[in-house]
């Protein structure tokens, strides 16, 4: 499960990673990317 969690926590990563790739600007995102990290 511990794994699964892990794999489950780079997902996410990377899908914040692509957001912000794509809105850089957007301040959502920015909030968001900063309250997952």
């Amino acid at each position: 499960m511990l794994n699964l969690t892990g794999n489950l926590a780079q997902y996410e990563a990377r899908i914040i990673i692509v957001q912000a790739a794509i809105a850089p600007f957007d301040p959502v995102q920015l909030v968001f990317a900063g309250i997952q990290a």
